[in-house]
């Protein structure tokens, strides 16, 4: 069976009581080759270098295109999530799941009510043992 591209595009925002998660549907294979595939599993941790991400849901639902669902409303209250998603093709127990997509993190300030903030693993700054860490800044 043939190994679905990972996701991309994958975006995050993070609301007082939830966060909204959102990819581009994948349609090829790691070998150029169009794929449908079965569904997407999300994963997902509290702390951003993911030392603890763990499988928090696998999305196997479709929508009106036929295409498996391709947003996930967590309704995890966190101040920090940071998740990844992988495709998966077949059925179990011949599942098989693409690599992972880059990371998204979403980050709740303390009084925020309904505010919109994305961040990407290449454009955030984490305070980390005292040091802060400027990612790039693209």
């Amino acid at each position: 069976m043939p190994t679905p591209n990972a996701p991309v595009n994958v975006h995050v925002i993070a609301k007082a009581n939830y966060n909204i998660l959102w990819w581009d549907v994948v349609t090829m294979d790691t070998g150029g080759s169009p794929i449908g595939v079965s569904g997407y599993r999300i994963y997902n941790g509290y702390y951003v270098n993911e030392s603890d991400q763990a499988v928090k849901v696998d999305i196997t639902t479709f929508n009106v295109d036929g295409n498996a669902d391709t947003i996930y409303v967590d309704m995890d209250s966190a101040n920090i999530v940071a998740y990844r998603v992988t495709a998966l093709v077949g059925t179990a127990p011949s599942v098989v799941e693409s690599s992972k997509s880059d990371k998204v993190v979403a980050v709740k300030s303390p009084s925020q009510t309904d505010t919109k903030l994305e961040l990407l693993d290449r454009k955030i700054m984490i305070l980390d043992e005292g040091k802060l860490d400027e990612g790039l800044l693209t």
